[in-house]
């Protein structure tokens, strides 16, 4: 080699090049020897070097690397300003975000990621699910969603929807409830702050509050919901609201302020209902509960099904959803239950009265309508009940003689037949719901 004087003489005549707190680090680094920067360490080699470019590159707002000229002299500070960031771990980390952050409400919108933290993030998006990037990955996402506004629906850094804040978009998602209903029920409720642009998906709110708007919104259900869902009329949907077995509550987000019913109550209630049911499992509950209804009010026949004073059955198909027609009851334990009537002064109750006449309560019903007897209307335990005069039934009876009491029983139906064959009733309700004039029959 001709020239190798030449060499010689200048590599001993070289002035060796000062090295960086980076240079030192990466070389002891890449020799075994111990090193010590809690960021840095937990990245590999590689990662290592190109997040102190990264960094120092956009603390120097450096253009991209394949863009820069005397590459090597740029590349070494900056990977030595990124290093001195970082030096001090993450607490210096998050010290450089919050400078970024500040820096950034001038230039970038908050809800998208890739303008947050710019090459960094971009660095980042694909290194997720290397386990070897997660601690870097982790603290910055975090860092971010409690700093700014950053919505589940962007997925940043793999957030996977656990952020501060939702937009109606990723609330959407979430709730499985239309985008434009939640925006249109957000602005009524006065919930809402745009950021940007009219379609409602800059809308931004606590997520923490979102979700439980959502859950609310979700869980309210109209009167004519649970009318269908129960199988019964709004009067007595009224009497177990007013029973306390159903709340109504008004929504912010409905302008017109009507009340609604929580399905999750609803569920409930029809839940307890068949558990009873199927403890209960009286053979002897023959009559649907709607039915029981002459003997207790609706509400009280609930209540005490609740209490276990009644027991229910129920009888449906497996792949019927219950409702209350459903449930079955014994006739014996509401009469147990039912209260006992306590009529006016001077009348009679219907079941006084159709135990005197030796007649049906439907009987009874028919003569109160046509005029014969007199009566009077009382309400009882919330209950409309009518009541029948004293005076009026006894003049009644003193003219008047029903069938079943001619018979006495009925093996002597039979006879008794025989017996007024010919002679016509004065008052006939079909079969056996006949009254006779007891001069007709021959009585003084």
């Amino acid at each position: 080699m001709e020239n190798w004087a030449e060499v010689v003489d200048a590599a001993n005549n070289a002035v060796a090049a000062p090295s960086s707190e980076s240079d030192r680090y990466f070389h002891d680094r890449l020799n075994g020897q111990a090193v010590h920067s809690r960021v840095l360490d937990d990245l590999p080699y590689y990662g290592a070097l190109e997040i102190c470019e990264i960094v120092g590159a956009m603390e120097l707002e450096r253009p991209p690397r394949g863009r820069r000229q005397n590459m090597a002299a740029a590349a070494r500070e900056t990977v030595q300003r990124g290093f001195e960031l970082l030096q001090s771990g993450y607490s210096g980390l998050r010290s450089w975000l919050e400078a970024i952050d500040l820096r950034g409400i001038k230039w970038s919108n908050p809800v998208f990621g890739i303008q947050l933290y710019g090459p960094l993030y971009g660095y980042l998006k694909y290194r997720v699910s290397d386990p070897e990037f997660a601690p870097i990955v982790a603290f910055v996402r975090d860092h971010a969603i409690r700093a700014r506004k950053v919505g589940p629906e962007n997925d940043f850094l793999g957030q996977k929807g656990f952020g501060r804040f939702h937009s109606t978009r990723s609330a959407s998602a979430r709730h499985g409830i239309p985008k434009n209903t939640i925006f249109r029920k957000l602005k009524v409720a006065g919930l809402h702050t745009e950021t940007g642009g009219g379609s409602g998906v800059r809308t931004l709110i606590d997520a923490k509050q979102m979700d439980e708007f959502a859950a609310r919104l979700k869980d309210s259900v109209s009167k004519t919901y649970v009318k269908r869902r129960l199988g019964v009329s709004e009067q007595t949907i009224d009497r177990l609201r007013e029973a306390g077995l159903l709340a109504v509550t008004k929504l912010a987000s409905d302008p017109n302020g009507r009340n609604y019913y929580s399905s999750a109550q609803l569920e409930t209630l029809i839940g307890r209902l068949e558990e009873r049911a199927r403890v209960g499992g009286n053979v002897n509950a023959t009559i649907p509960l709607l039915k029981g209804a002459h003997f207790l009010s609706f509400d009280r026949m609930i209540v005490h099904a609740l209490k276990g004073d009644l027991t229910l059955g129920i009888k449906k198909e497996a792949h019927e959803a219950t409702v209350l027609s459903h449930f079955l009851v014994d006739t014996q334990e509401l009469a147990r239950l039912a209260p006992k009537s306590v009529a006016p002064a001077h009348h009679y109750s219907c079941y006084a009265t159709f135990n005197r006449m030796a007649v049906s309560a439907d009987t009874v019903r028919s003569l109160g309508e046509l005029g014969v007897l007199k009566t009077v209307e009382y309400t009882e335990q919330r209950v409309v009940h009518t009541a029948y005069s004293m005076a009026s039934v006894r003049a009644f009876l003193l003219h008047h003689v029903a069938f079943r009491r001619l018979a006495g029983s009925k093996s002597n139906w039979e006879t008794t037949e025989r017996r007024v064959s010919g002679i016509t009733p004065a008052f006939d309700f079909g079969g056996v719901e006949r009254i006779y004039r007891r001069s007709d029959l021959g009585f003084n």
